[in-house]
């Protein structure tokens, strides 16, 4: 493979501003050598073949004021399979720009010839910081596919459609997060239905001290506007860790989640009879004994409950784990362990499913 490495110098007058450019080329050469099935070779991509341009890489250096930077790189230009992408810092790196662009060229692997499909992705992204702890972004992507399968198999011609908006960052003792993202199907061969999911989210995290975060609500909200199916879910978190000492800590979470949902279906039983809500408990603690003696336990009590109205398994549930972990290391290094972990669980509609294990496990680490 050979390399260039191009330097351009280039000035532009324009409010005593001046860009320097550099450019480097890789060059390649590949062949494929192939005997057999070409269908298989290339059934995820189309590797280069002969003479190629690997990439160009371009790294302009802006001198405003803003110490703006950024670079472009290509590759596979002109083959089957390329990639472009750029990046582009700017205002001191409060505003940035992403763009990726991709296509994969490939066969549909079997015995008889078909022809080739694509597949392109087209995605970007920009952020923007308001303050140093708060910032807007947004981000865009787009995915043609055009797959061409072994007969009897339709083809795929379809496009997916993403973009999402957010804003998050400090807010009086916490964090806050606002966000919406927009979901698009769309099949151009009419087989399958265009489907659209929208997604609302909204939390806040509050945090007085080092030691203390409280989440204080999550609220998230899918729609699905084809099927008319709408899926909403509350959460708070509260936790937080106390440094009773430098050698001792605990810590403490609980968390609840409720659900609900919608749906075209109104009947009995519906949807909503088996969204779960939850609940989760987790208490434990970090204690250095001594300088080669250490001690960790956490435990943590799981909950489920909905409607379940075909009393189905794994519906209703209640788990407890514990797990303690006592650790010694010897002055050479070596370390020995040991683990005891009491687990429960129990099924509250199928008991065929319950079990009770206590796992002891011994371990050491050496070093060599």
């Amino acid at each position: 493979m050979k390399r260039w490495v191009v330097a351009v110098g280039l000035v532009s007058v324009l409010s005593s501003v001046s860009i320097a450019q550099q450019t480097q080329i890789d060059v390649g050469f590949s062949h494929w050598g192939l005997d057999g099935n070409e269908s298989k070779f290339r059934q995820y991509a189309t590797p280069a073949q002969s003479l190629f341009l690997k990439s160009i890489r371009i790294t302009p250096t802006f001198k405003f004021p803003s110490s703006d930077a950024g670079h472009f790189v290509l590759k596979g230009i002109g083959e089957k399979d390329y990639r472009a992408e750029g990046v582009l810092d700017i205002l001191f790196g409060r505003v940035k720009f992403d763009a990726d662009l991709s296509r994969h060229r490939f066969l549909d692997a079997g015995l008889t010839p078909v022809s080739e499909s694509q597949r392109e992705l087209q995605e970007g992204a920009a952020k923007y910081l308001l303050t140093r702890d708060f910032a807007i972004s947004f981000r865009y992507r787009m995915d043609r596919q055009a797959h061409i399968f072994q007969a009897p198999k339709l083809p795929y011609y379809q496009r997916t459609r993403f973009w999402d908006a957010l804003a998050e960052g400090k807010l009086g003792e916490g964090q806050v997060s606002l966000g919406y993202s927009d979901w698009r199907y769309f099949d151009r061969t009419d087989i399958r239905p265009d489907t659209t999911i929208k997604r609302w989210h909204a939390r806040y995290l509050w945090q007085p001290n080092d030691a203390v975060g409280i989440e204080v609500l999550t609220h998230r909200r899918w729609d699905n506007d084809v099927r008319a199916v709408e899926l909403t879910t509350n959460t708070i978190v509260l936790g937080g860790t106390w440094n009773a000492s430098q050698r001792f800590s605990l810590f403490a979470e609980y968390a609840y989640e409720s659900w609900r949902a919608k749906s075209e279906m109104t009947g009995i039983p519906n949807l909503d009879n088996f969204v779960p809500n939850s609940r989760a408990t987790t208490i434990g603690l970090n204690w250095a004994i001594d300088k080669r003696t250490f001690l960790s336990a956490a435990f943590t009590e799981f909950v489920t409950a909905n409607d379940n109205p075909l009393l189905l398994r794994d519906g209703n549930y209640r788990g407890r784990f514990l797990t303690a972990s006592l650790r010694y290391r010897f002055p050479a290094g070596y370390e020995v362990a040991l683990t005891v972990a009491p687990w429960r669980y129990r099924d509250r509609v199928v008991d065929l499913m319950d079990y009770d294990a206590t796992v002891v496990m011994v371990s050491g680490r050496a070093r060599f």
